[in-house]
């Protein structure tokens, strides 16, 4: 069974900095733009006081198996303002993908249906930068959009 959390204030984030490495050692991805070090800097130098931190976290038998490093930031598309739930750090980091433990591949729909559900304010959900060698290319992304 997975248990799944948000951390939505920045002065909890440190929080989970060691289970975040810990993961990071044991992921598909393991890139510097999804780091726990890259993450909070990024949220230190570049956001706004408006954007709304959202690190959904998963859990199986008490240890940490994902990490969906998100925000939700306010924008202006075609005039219309809306809430976009995306990955920290985009548009300055070259990647960004979801934190997944070797082995853990299960664990995507139900996350993608956590954040459908559990998620509040946003109206729309990018997943820019994510890289060819995230497991989201094997089919999974289609699992997400049709979540959402």
């Amino acid at each position: 069974m997975y248990c799944f959390r948000c951390i939505t204030h920045y002065k909890d984030l440190g929080s989970i900095k060691n289970s975040w490495n810990h993961l990071m050692s044991k992921s598909y991805f393991n890139s510097l733009f999804v780091s726990y070090d890259w993450i909070d800097c990024w949220w230190q130098a570049f956001s706004r006081d408006d954007d709304r931190l959202v690190v959904v976290i998963a859990e199986k038998e008490g240890g940490v198996i994902a990490i969906a490093p998100l925000m939700i930031r306010k924008t202006s598309e075609y005039g219309f303002k809306t809430n976009v739930l995306r990955f920290i750090g985009v548009p300055n980091s070259d990647r960004s993908d979801v934190i997944i433990q070797k082995g853990e591949d299960d664990i995507i729909p139900h996350l993608f249906s956590f954040i459908k559900t559990k998620v509040e304010g946003w109206e729309q959900f990018h997943l820019n930068e994510i890289p060819e060698e995230s497991i989201f290319f094997n089919g999974y992304v289609i699992i997400a959009i049709w979540l959402l």
